[in-house]
């Protein structure tokens, strides 16, 4: 088997939540657009990364996934992030932390329901930088994670 790449589905009460993390922050764009639908949702790209996008509020309500993005500079991306969005910045690792598995990471959030700020209507993204280079598991840099 070969595969060529993994498309997560998030969904969001407010879509414009993953517009913000997706397009605004990390700098994603939008290739597909159907907002004015009865099901609005957007497939954003960077690289050879997608993701879909969709407003469903029983589904955001219900999922609550968590994913890793790999990247080359993670200092970068933190300051990138730390300078334009600190309020997505995860309050328990809102720098870059080595962790026993050699990966170096930090976490931002970003809400993919409405209601009260609990860690059941977060759901965190960390990017993370790993030294030396091994098997990405979980979505990451290029480690163990």
């Amino acid at each position: 088997m070969h595969f060529t790449k993994l498309v997560p589905n998030i969904f969001y009460s407010d879509i414009r939540s993953g517009i913000k993390l997706f397009v605004s922050c990390l700098e994603f764009s939008i290739v597909h657009d159907e907002i004015e639908s009865d099901h609005p949702f957007y497939v954003v790209e960077k690289e050879a990364l997608r993701v879909n996008l969709f407003q469903n509020e029983e589904y955001a309500n219900k999922e609550h996934p968590e994913f890793r993005l790999v990247t080359d500079n993670i200092e970068e991306v933190l300051l990138k992030i730390k300078s334009a969005y600190p309020e997505l910045l995860h309050p328990n690792l809102n720098r870059i932390t080595l962790r026993p598995w050699g990966a170096k990471e930090f976490a931002i959030v970003f809400k993919i329901a409405y209601g009260l700020l609990s860690s059941k209507n977060y759901s965190p993204i960390f990017l993370a930088l790993c030294m030396p280079p091994t098997i990405v598991l979980r979505c990451c840099s290029t480690g163990l994670i």
